[in-house]
């Protein structure tokens, strides 16, 4: 836990990258602030956890999907929702997560 800050810090990045091809598309700013939350809590969430059963380069993927079930359920009902682009963002921004989160501990390691 000593390194939150560091935490918090890469899991902006990652969800400000995220949100980046939303601002160019014209998406309104609550769809952005939705997401730039949802992907900064993820990293927040996938930085703090281990799932020692998985391998480590899936553990981001798993805890993001997990974390996005939630809203795909929601607005599957208005029919324009592209499921898929979620799961898909939702995959790579865990993959991503957890590159980092593995090369950081090793970085670490080596310091110590």
């Amino acid at each position: 836990m000593q390194n939150l800050p560091v935490y918090f810090v890469i899991a902006a990045i990652v969800a400000f990258l995220d949100i980046l091809p939303l601002f160019y598309q014209g998406r309104p700013g609550r769809y952005c602030l939705h997401v730039f939350l949802q992907y900064f809590f993820t990293g927040i969430v996938v930085f703090s956890m281990a799932l020692p059963q998985l391998p480590w380069w899936s553990q981001g993927s798993v805890i993001a999907l997990c974390l996005l079930l939630p809203t795909l359920v929601v607005p599957m009902g208005r029919g324009s929702f592209r499921w898929h682009h979620a799961v898909i963002n939702a995959v790579i921004v865990g993959v991503v997560l957890s590159v980092v989160k593995y090369f950081l501990s090793d970085i670490a390691r080596s310091f110590t």
